[in-house]
Parts: C-alpha cells; sequence; structure tokens
C-alpha cells in the first residue's frame, strides 16, 4: 500500500500544469480513456481518439487543474504541434442531410432560445433532419501518431 501512495505521488509531480498547454499540440497524457490528446485552451480539455464497443471516435477529456469531477488528464509530455491546416475540435459542426447547411442550436425555445437555426441566416432550422460532422483530418492525424509512437 505505501509503495502505491509513493508512485502516485512522483506521477502527481510530472503533471504539466494547465497553464503551461499550449493549444494545438499534441500530449502524452495520463487519463481515463486516452493515451495521447491535443490540447484545445477553450474547452481546457485534450480531444484523443477513445475505443468503446469496438468504435473509436474523437472524444475530450479535461485537464486536472478544472477540478472534479471532470479534470481527469494529467498531461505528461508535449510532442509535437498539430499541422495548422487542422483544426483543433472535436466536430466540424451539424448540417442538414439534405442541403448540407451549417446547423446549431442555442437553447431549448421553451427557454427563450432559438433551438435548432441555421448558422449562415440564423432562420429557424427546428424540425430540420442533421447530422454532426466528426474531424476527421484531426481524427486521422491521431491515428497515424498512434500508431507512429506504438512501434
Amino acid at each position: 500500500m505505501m509503495q502505491i501512495i509513493e508512485n502516485h505521488n512522483m506521477n502527481e509531480t510530472k503533471r504539466i500544469p494547465l497553464a503551461d498547454c499550449k493549444h494545438g499540440y499534441l500530449y502524452k497524457i495520463r487519463s481515463r480513456n486516452l493515451l495521447f490528446g491535443v490540447f484545445n485552451e477553450k474547452s481546457k480539455g485534450f480531444i484523443g481518439i477513445r475505443e468503446k464497443f469496438g468504435h473509436e471516435y474523437l472524444f475530450t477529456e479535461y485537464h486536472h487543474d478544472t477540478g472534479p469531477p471532470f479534470g481527469t488528464v494529467s498531461p505528461i509530455s508535449k510532442m509535437e504541434k498539430v499541422p495548422d491546416d487542422i483544426e483543433i475540435k472535436e466536430s466540424l459542426g451539424s448540417f442538414t442531410n439534405d442541403t448540407n447547411q451549417e446547423v446549431a442550436f442555442d437553447k431549448p425555445v421553451s427557454e427563450g432560445g432559438k433551438g435548432w437555426y441555421f448558422v449562415g441566416t440564423g432562420e429557424d432550422a427546428n424540425g430540420v433532419r442533421s447530422g454532426r460532422r466528426g474531424n476527421q483530418p484531426l481524427e486521422d492525424w491521431l491515428q497515424q501518431q498512434r500508431n507512429e509512437r506504438s512501434k
């Protein structure tokens, strides 16, 4: 039992503080679901590839310094910068199925919000069928990094 406590404390001193994390860089991390993650300064989280029930997808876990219950990431080392042409976010947005127009959600109409609306015009999009578009360029880059670093 004493050995576990000593190792835990030793590892805690290696964590890179939130203030020292750089947006758009890949980090080796300790977390619940990720081995590597790209830091997003806006969310204070790390985007990585999570596997659940045989399906892989981009997922964000948040820096330990953001506090409980969601601060589950301890970054260990900064590795490299993501290419400039790749956006640092899980999703590229939601788009209508038929016209491929971008839509977003404000807050429920019952709470005084717009609900779903067209991003380009601000017009009502409630009732329109849409789907989320994943950030395939970031996912592909992370997959490449994971493959190269686990050899």
